[in-house]
């Protein structure tokens, strides 16, 4: 991940103050996270164990994993909350620059997004109070529902993970998505095998997943003898409505967005100040 410090959203005002330093340390947690990620992907959270059956000779490589590390899904949960809250927070901090807030309107803020509807012109009012009309055109050009499919949009996958970890923590699962490379046996230049069978692909990948089978040549039957199977497995979210995204990639994008959206919303809203 490059130096989160690259990812500034704006010279920072008094009314961006919050929401900066919450994307900052969405990013801060982004650079000890993905290391992680990857570490495991490598092959470090999991190995591929051979057995053979005694009666057929046929062998089995077998997918073995223990549970992700405890604090990923605190972690992720944090990165999510910190992108989602950061745009919720540079709405209220230019809403309340811009004019008085009782506590019940200042609760209300909020940077909305919508997913099937368009936001009403009711719920605009007390989301946005205050806030000048070209901040809230930018925030009502970025919703969801313009879209073909708003469920595939960054910004609803974003508001929906971060909604789902209020809660609990996001489900995660390895997920196999493309081919394994099979490699011959340590000191074999050959693949001592009759054939090879793959397993498991695009794919859920759970503690004891047959991601391929092979038939050993005559004499090749020993564990010396196993071919090396090498996997890509990923990490992703596992959630209704949400399935087959990467974690990692999620992220990224979730940040290079909420990135974009609050340079457009500083934009607009100095555009609207005074000249000094």
């Amino acid at each position: 991940m490059a130096d989160p410090n690259a990812h500034d959203p704006v010279v920072v005002r008094e009314e961006y103050q919050s929401a900066h330093y919450k994307l900052l340390r969405a990013f801060d947690h982004m650079t000890v996270l993905e290391p992680e990620i990857e570490t495991w992907r490598n092959g470090d959270g999991y190995e591929v164990v051979t057995d053979r059956d005694a009666e057929t000779g046929q062998k089995t490589a077998r997918f073995r994993c223990g549970e992700f590390p405890p604090m990923w899904g605190p972690m992720i949960g944090d990165i999510l909350q910190g992108l989602r809250n950061a745009l919720d927070n540079i709405v209220y901090g230019i809403a309340s620059a811009c004019g008085p807030l009782t506590d019940t309107e200042a609760g209300q803020i909020a940077f909305p997004v919508m997913g099937a509807q368009p936001l009403s012109a009711g719920a605009a009012k007390v989301k946005m109070r205050n806030v000048p009309v070209p901040v809230q055109d930018v925030i009502k050009a970025k919703q969801p529902h313009l879209e073909a499919d708003y469920k595939l949009t960054v910004l609803w996958v974003l508001h929906r993970l971060a909604n789902i970890d209020k809660h609990r923590n996001v489900h995660l699962v390895a997920f196999h998505y493309q081919g394994f490379q099979s490699l011959p046996p340590e000191g074999m230049d050959h693949m001592p095998i009759q054939r090879l069978l793959a397993g498991a692909r695009h794919a859920r990948l759970k503690d004891g997943t047959v991601v391929a089978e092979y038939i050993p040549l005559d004499g090749a039957d020993g564990p010396e003898a196993d071919v090396k199977i090498q996997l890509f497995p990923e990490v992703i979210f596992q959630e209704a409505g949400l399935i087959e995204l990467p974690v990692v990639a999620v992220l990224h994008n979730s940040g290079r967005v909420v990135t974009t959206i609050m340079r457009e919303i500083a934009a607009a809203y100095e555009g609207t100040l005074p000249s000094p």
